[in-house]
């Protein structure tokens, strides 16, 4: 079962350009991570990140574009991409994390509320960083 999970949008003032380079480096998701995140090890193309109670997952950047940086799970086990798409307005940029996986509905009950949880904080830090 495909399980879609968004942020709320958030406003950066900052050049979309800006943002795709910086988000095109996996190391400088470590700023976005909750307090949670127990581990975070980032390498030239991808982050293994840890929360509190759930296993390691490795995210392997999968397509850089002029507007989005798109990571996948390294994992066959629990297929999942997640976005980061930009939308620029004069000298703005809005940003929203998207979350999109392949999951039972089981799964899907269990990881819907602490999958929007960890999206709006991905969101929130990087609207304050920025």
């Amino acid at each position: 079962m495909n399980t879609i999970i968004e942020s709320p949008e958030i406003t950066i003032h900052k050049e979309v350009h800006e943002l795709v380079a910086h988000y095109a480096k996996p190391i400088n998701f470590k700023e976005l991570m909750p307090p949670e995140v127990l581990t975070f090890e980032a390498r030239e193309d991808s982050f293994l990140f840890g929360l509190k109670g759930l296993p390691e997952v490795r995210l392997v950047v999968d397509e850089i574009s002029e507007h989005q940086v798109m990571l996948k799970s390294a994992s066959d086990k629990m297929p999942f991409y997640l976005r980061v798409k930009f939308r620029p307005e004069y000298n703005i940029t809005y940003a929203k994390i998207h979350f999109e996986g392949e999951f039972n509905p089981m799964v899907k009950l269990i990881a819907q509320r602490p999958l929007q949880n960890f999206v709006n904080h991905l969101a929130q830090n990087m609207e304050a960083i920025h």
